[in-house]
Parts: structure tokens; sequence; C-alpha cells
């Protein structure tokens, strides 16, 4: 049973990435000042969803279980090459970028 429900929350949540990848893909394609916000908003703000809800201990410890070590680190190639393939975002690379704060 939690198979069946895991794999249709994983299914759900592919068609809400997809729904908000097109989104900011015809967003950003004709809209020069909106590539410069969210540059600018993912390199100087951005942050992984309930990190700045918890303490820095506990965030730093959850970074590198999870992205520790060259399996880890490698999860975040394909975060950022999505992100590398919207209309003015090449090069940003926020989940790297994010988790070198962390010394990964």
């Amino acid at each position: 049973m939690l198979t069946t429900l895991l794999g249709r929350l994983m299914r759900q949540e592919g068609r809400h990435a997809w729904f908000y990848a097109q989104q900011a893909r015809e967003r950003l394609a004709d809209d020069g000042r909106a590539r410069w916000l969210t540059r600018t908003t993912l390199r100087r703000w951005w942050a992984p969803v309930g990190s700045t809800l918890l303490p820095p201990s506990e965030v730093t410890f959850m970074a590198h279980h999870l992205f520790g070590g060259a399996e880890g680190r490698a999860l975040l190639d394909p975060i950022d090459r999505r992100v590398d393939r919207l209309p003015g975002l090449a090069g940003v690379r926020p989940a790297a970028t994010v988790m070198a704060r962390f010394g990964l």
C-alpha cells in the first residue's frame, strides 16, 4: 500500500515540476527584468524549503547527510542543469552554490 501511495505522490510531484518549469520558461523567455530578478534572487536569497525554519546545525547535518560524498553531490547536478536550461539562468547553479555554504 505504501509503495502504491508513494508512486502516486511521485507522479503528482512530477506533474507539478513540469508545470512550474513550463511556466518559468514562458515567463522568462520574453522578460529581461524577470530574468534579472530571478537570477538575483537565486544567487542571493534562495534556500532549500524549510532550511530557514530550522537551526543552522540541523540544516548542516541534513545537507551533509543527503548531499555529502560523491553520490550526494551528483544529486545536485540534475537540479542545476534543469535551472541552467531556463532562459537567462545558465550558470546560476543554485543547488551547488547553497550546498557550498554548508561545506559541500
